[in-house]
Order: C-alpha cells, then sequence, then structure tokens
C-alpha cells in the first residue's frame, strides 16, 4: 500500500511559529525523508468559510499569504502536491455522504470543537459548516486515502473522529476508505504552542502570534513583551519555568549550537532553566536569548518569502496545477466510494443487465394493454360484419367497450364481448418463477400458459350468459319480462333460482302511458315470492345454511 500523507491549513491569515514547530516544519522532514510515495498540502479555504463566511475577501487574500509560507519553509511542489480544498468539489460529496455515518451528541463531545465555539463565543448560535467541521476534515483526508496526517495535538480529536468515520464507512459498505495514523512531533513543547499572552494557544484570530513572514523588529518587540512568570520580581528571586510560555519557546527551538552562539554562559537549556528556578537569571536575558535563537530560525524563512514574493503568478500556477493533481486523487476515491454504496447507477452493468431481464422492452406495452381493458377503453375498431346485430344499426344501443383504443368510444353489446375485443391468448402466460403472480411473455423462464382465452377475460363467460342472444326485448304491460334476465343468471351461477320475472313496462303503440301504482303492486309481490323461494331453496340461504329472516320479506 502507497504511503500517503495529507495535512493543510486554514487561509484566515500568514502562518505562525506555532504552525511551524508543530507541523510545518515536520512536513519539511517526512517530505525530503523519501518514505512517502505521495505528500498532498491542502489550504483549507472552504473550512475557513465555516466562521468567516461574512468576511470572503479575508479567506480569498490570505490564500497567497499561506502559500508564500508553505513554499518559504521548505515545501517543494515537485514532491508536494499543494492545492485548494474549493477547487475539488469532490471532497463536498464525500462530507454529505459522511455525515449520514455520525450523529450529533459525537459532534457536541469533540473537545477541539467545543473549546473552538467557546473561544469565538458562538454559543447558540453556531454555524452548521463550523459544526460539522470534523466531518469535513474526515472527507479531506480520506479522498487521498492518507495513511499518516502530522497534526499538532490539538487536531487528534479531529484526527479520531475520522478514524471513526472510516471503521463505520467500511463496515457498513466494505473495505474501501483508508484509516489514518497521527504524526505527533517529538518534542513536546511543539505539541502545543502557547501564546505570547500565556493563553494556551497561538491563534491568528486571537493575536497572540509570531508570524512567519514578520520582519526581526516585530518579532523583537513581540519577544520583549511575552507573559512570564508572574512571581519573579527581581532577579534574585527563585523563578518557575512550568507553564512559562519563553521557556516552552525556548525548548521548541533551542538547539545546542544557539547556547554556542548567543549564550555561551550555559551549554543547553537544562542549565539555564537550573539557575532560573534557584533565582539569579533575570527574565531580560532569557528573553533576548530567545529572540536571537528565533532570528536564526526565521531569518532564511524570511529571505526566501521576499523572493517568492517577486512572482506572484508563478504561485497561482502552482496552485492550480497541484489542484488538478488533487483533483484526480480525489475522483478515484469517490468512484470507489459510490461503488461500494452502490450508487454507480450507470457504470454498474450488472444491475442493468438484471433489471433488463427481469421488466423486457415489451412489457410496458402488455402493461399498457391490460391496463386499458379494465378502464373501459375501446380497442380496435370492428367491423359491423362481425357483430350480427338483432336489430337495425340506428337502433342498436351503445356501452363503453372495456379493452384498448380510443377513449369515448362507443360499440355494440355484442362488439364488447367480442373475442377481437379481447388481448390474445398466446400473449399473456402466468409468471412461475416465485415472484408472484404477474403477467409476462413467452420469453419469460418456465412460463405456465393459460388454458383459455377464458382464463384471462371472464366477461367472455360471464357477459353472453348474462345477456343471452343480447336481444332487448319489447314488452307491454301484460308480459313478464324478467325471465330472459334470470335464465342468464342461472347459466352463469348454475343455480335453480325461483325468482319470478321482473315487470318492465315500455311504452309502445298499445300502451302509451305508465301506471305506477300497478307496477308497484307487482315489484312487491315479486319480492314476496322471492323470500318464499328462499326458504325452499338452500341455494339461497345466508351464512351456517340459516333461512332470511320473514321479518326482512317486503310488504309484510
Amino acid at each position: 500500500m502507497e504511503q500517503i500523507i495529507l495535512t493543510g491549513d486554514r487561509p484566515t491569515g500568514r502562518l505562525h511559529v506555532g504552525h511551524y514547530v508543530g507541523s510545518l516544519k515536520r512536513r519539511v522532514e517526512l517530505q525530503n525523508s523519501g518514505k512517502y510515495d505521495k505528500i498532498f498540502i491542502m489550504i483549507a479555504d472552504a473550512q475557513a468559510l465555516t466562521d468567516n463566511a461574512e468576511h470572503p475577501e479575508k479567506v480569498r487574500q490570505n490564500i497567497i499569504e499561506v502559500a508564500l509560507d508553505y513554499l518559504a519553509c521548505g515545501l517543494d511542489p515537485v514532491k508536494s502536491t499543494m492545492f485548494i480544498q474549493s477547487q475539488i468539489p469532490e471532497l463536498c460529496e464525500l462530507s454529505f455522504y459522511y455525515m449520514n455515518l455520525v450523529t450529533v451528541a459525537r459532534l457536541q463531545r469533540n473537545p477541539t470543537v467545543k473549546s473552538e465555539i467557546q473561544m469565538r463565543n458562538f454559543e447558540a448560535s453556531i454555524p452548521v459548516g463550523f459544526f460539522t467541521y470534523p466531518i469535513s476534515q474526515a472527507s479531506d483526508i480520506t479522498a487521498f486515502k492518507a495513511t499518516a496526517v502530522p497534526v499538532g495535538e490539538d487536531q487528534a480529536p479531529m484526527l479520531e473522529q475520522t478514524k471513526e468515520i472510516v471503521r463505520k464507512f467500511n463496515a457498513v459498505y466494505g473495505d474501501t476508505l483508508v484509516e489514518p495514523e497521527m504524526l505527533l512531533p517529538d518534542n513536546k513543547a511543539c505539541l502545543r504552542l502557547p501564546g505570547i499572552d500565556g493563553k494556551a494557544k497561538m491563534s491568528k484570530s486571537l493575536g497572540n502570534c509570531i508570524y512567519l513572514g514578520e520582519d526581526a523588529d516585530e518579532v523583537k518587540k513581540k519577544v520583549m513583551s511575552m507573559f512570564t512568570d508572574p512571581n519573579h520580581l527581581r532577579v534574585e528571586d527563585p523563578g518557575q519555568v512550568e507553564d512559562n510560555p519563553v521557556f516552552i519557546y525556548l525548548d521548541a527551538f533551542s538547539r545546542p549550537e544557539h547556547f554556542e552562539r548567543h549564550f555561551p554562559d550555559y551549554q543547553n537549556i537544562e542549565e539555564m532553566k537550573a539557575h532560573y528556578t534557584r533565582g539569579g537569571l533575570g527574565d531580560m536575558k532569557v528573553k533576548k536569548f530567545l529572540n536571537n535563537v528565533l532570528q536564526d530560525e526565521l531569518e532564511p524563512i524570511r529571505n526566501r518569502r521576499r523572493e517568492l514574493e517577486k512572482d506572484i503568478p508563478a504561485i497561482y500556477d502552482i496552485l492550480k496545477e497541484g489542484s488538478m493533481r488533487a483533483r484526480e486523487a480525489a475522483a478515484r476515491t469517490l468512484d470507489d466510494v459510490r461503488r461500494a454504496m452502490k450508487i454507480n447507477y450507470f457504470e454498474d452493468m450488472d444491475l442493468i443487465s438484471e433489471q433488463a431481464k427481469n421488466t423486457p422492452a415489451h412489457v410496458d406495452e402488455l402493461s399498457s394493454r391490460v391496463k386499458k381493458l379494465w378502464k373501459g377503453r375501446k380497442t380496435e375498431n370492428v367491423s359491423e360484419e362481425k357483430c350480427s346485430p338483432p336489430f337495425h344499426k340506428e337502433e342498436r344501443p351503445r356501452i363503453p367497450c372495456s379493452v384498448k383504443g380510443n377513449a369515448g368510444a362507443f360499440s355494440p353489446i355484442n362488439e364488447a364481448v367480442s373475442p377481437s375485443c379481447l388481448p390474445p391468448a398466446e400473449d399473456l402466460t402466468v409468471r412461475s418463477d416465485g415472484q408472484g403472480d404477474g403477467l409476462t411473455d413467452q420469453g419469460q423462464e418456465k412460463p405456465i400458459r393459460l388454458a383459455s382465452a377464458r382464463r384471462h377475460n371472464p366477461f367472455k363467460r360471464i357477459i353472453p350468459r348474462m345477456v343471452g342472444n343480447g336481444e332487448l326485448p319489447h314488452v307491454a304491460r301484460e308480459q313478464r319480462a324478467g325471465t330472459q334476465i334470470f335464465r342468464g343468471l342461472r347459466r352463469v351461477f348454475r343455480h335453480h333460482m325461483d325468482v319470478p320475472p321482473v315487470l318492465v313496462v315500455l311504452p309502445t303503440v298499445e300502451h302509451s302511458e305508465i301506471k305506477p301504482a300497478e307496477a308497484c303492486a307487482d315489484f312487491r309481490e315479486m319480492l314476496a315470492v322471492s323470500a318464499v323461494s328462499a326458504e325452499k331453496n338452500p341455494a339461497f340461504r345466508g351464512n351456517k345454511g340459516k333461512a332470511r329472516p320473514k321479518g326482512l320479506v317486503p310488504g309484510q
């Protein structure tokens, strides 16, 4: 597996000595060690906007400042890829997916997030982007499959959050992401350099920094104003070196050659600490020595920075080229993530072929025909010769045909039940693949053809039996017209139906008027006789064979 490094900084200002000893100096050493195949250095402008959304120009102007500090400290664009975060849109998509794997409670427990919120006085008005900062950082690290991340001590909780996301993703979707390792400075004093005001952290937002690009006079001014032991009022008084910013800086920057050049009274930092503790060593001597040490460390950086400032367009060319290479690497990781999550729909040929096999192209046409069958639409036009109507063309009653065709069209009743109105039996089969009783065509595996067209179309059996020959008789007042209807019902249900026919009165030449009283009397008589038939015929009994109560007989 390739050994890859990913690290970066927010462009909210110039880089300071805390960045240098905490991470930047280590990056240069790792770059020149030859142990790593790829090194990605990110200018995190998108993360900087999480708490500077109202001041985008601040972020915009400091991108070049951070790039100059990188190059001035010794980062080589040939060996390391320097890029701008916002130019890699794949990072946003990865963050979106990772958000589903992290709870709000977990983010609230992040020590770095808690301290940053308190330091910036966000209280309850926390920007969502800033709150989800650990997730964004996880996408930055995993996008380039970094195996090592050089960070300061304050970033340790962020890296632990990244490890949790990687483990959760790999557990759900399979091994895809690489779990990174944290590279902390060997010198404990470099883990978290305090500000010159004695506060816990050097921060650009707090204004307690010594910047890498500051001139010698400004650095000296800040060193001489540094916070020391408040109880060390006189030279002869014993002093305290613990939590003393001056001595913490000396632990981080001083080397034996510095003592030979600037303070030969002592061989190393331990002898100086011992003298200061027992008394007799003043704060001003210690600060002067620290100023000399910092000047020696920062002078080469300052000089290289001045040379780089002469050609700013070249710096942007370096960032542009690096952003292109970084995007290619992030795109490959995003493809792996999509493949693991099975959302690479257009590239998943197995998915496409499987669904194409289960849903052939002509199923849509078949489904449309079936839907129209039940929606009462008319099928293709049936010739007049096939209908054989029992009455004149102009007198034929029209009903909607319940098969495909033009909506709103009508045909004679015998056309409605004509076999030509129904789908052919050979086009329809029953599925037997264990996926339900669905219609499919003969190209499916193990098709079972229906026995006959009547299995597909019950209307073909029911409707003719109910209608008979399709004739609508002309009935006079004295005739019983329901006989033909109930004969059809007997053919359908195959039961003896001892029911008197229904009296139907149609206006004819002989009977031009309908007498309501007589019609109602006949109707009541029919219902009464029907009730008696139900008592005699078990086929018309209710549940459990019980006859219908006599109290329900109308007219009684």
